[in-house]
């Protein structure tokens, strides 16, 4: 019987893949990599927000014009007969700077503070800082002699605004001491101001100081006399100024009232977190170089896998 013999693929072996074919997705990767490494520093911009406790810009305007020196009777007190300077509570300016003081102490936090004080003019008497020591010396030195009298709200308003639009960063806030009306030519100057400060987000915050019986001290031939003020308060300009910021208004009736204003806004503007938002740049070269090494790993695994398989 004839034997068939058939042909045999047995003997045949194909070659293995080179050292290129296994590295060359790796190879690419890591020539990749390497390219954007060098190009560094490159970020990818953000936006972080968060809540941050007592970061706020806070400027103080503080009117230090003449009817600041005035000393309203309670409202719930009866009148009395004579009116001398030891039945009298203390002076409109003289509780405004007892509250700011406390409010430094007690309700500073991490946030910067600035005092602008005003009256015919408005003067930066302390720059936005995070201390408060040099704040308060200023504060305790100026007084209502020292500025000519007037009341410019609408043009302290704007020198609080330029000092605050300087700060790139945080809430930004203002509040108003007054206790008249604006003496500007423009009658809608304080709203204007207002209005330019919505447009820079800064929020302000007003109290208008004084109540139906207040008395002045007019140096006469005879001495100190405590006359009425003539003057009333315009509280419908302050609380257009506030509602046109999305701020408060509050009325200061006398020095109680005025207390209790300046101590509601420490509480609500002050000590509460502040919604802070920031723009930063996430670097990528760590990432690259990341992958730049996960890159020359694989690369080496798969050139020892060819020269021992």
């Amino acid at each position: 019987m004839a034997k068939l013999t058939l042909p045999s693929l047995k003997n045949v072996k194909g070659d293995k893949p080179s050292w290129f074919h296994r590295a060359r997705i790796p190879a690419w990767l890591l020539i990749a990599a390497a390219i954007c490494a060098l190009l560094s520093p490159l970020k990818v911009p953000t936006t972080l927000r968060s809540q941050e406790f007592g970061k706020l810009n806070l400027m103080f305007v503080m009117d230090f014009s003449g009817s600041m020196e005035a000393s309203d009777w309670p409202e719930d007190k009866p009148l009395p007969e004579t009116v001398t300077a030891d039945i009298l509570p203390p002076s409109r300016i003289a509780v405004a700077k007892e509250k700011l003081r406390w409010l430094l102490t007690n309700h500073h936090g991490n946030s910067h503070i600035g005092l602008v004080a005003f009256a015919r003019r408005p003067y930066l008497v302390c720059p936005l800082m995070n201390g408060t020591a040099i704040l308060e010396e200023r504060m305790e030195q100026i007084t209502t002699d020292d500025l000519e009298d007037g009341t410019a709200i609408g043009d302290a308003i704007n020198l609080a605004v330029r000092s605050l639009k300087s700060v790139d960063f945080g809430p930004k806030a203002v509040i108003l001491l007054s206790d008249g009306v604006d003496h500007s030519q423009d009658d809608k100057a304080p709203l204007l101001a207002a209005e330019a400060a919505a447009k820079a987000d800064i929020v302000i915050h007003t109290v208008g100081i004084g109540g139906k019986h207040a008395y002045h001290p007019v140096n006469t031939d005879g001495g100190t006399e405590w006359r009425p003020v003539g003057e009333e308060l315009n509280e419908p300009q302050l609380t257009e100024i506030a509602r046109l910021t999305n701020g408060q208004y509050f009325k200061a009736s006398d020095a109680d009232a005025l207390s209790k204003a300046i101590e509601s806004l420490a509480a609500q503007v002050i000590a509460q977190p502040q919604p802070t938002t920031r723009r930063v740049a996430v670097p990528l070269t760590p990432l690259l170089l990341v992958a730049a090494l996960l890159a020359v790993a694989s690369l080496l695994s798969r050139l020892l896998l060819h020269a021992y398989f």
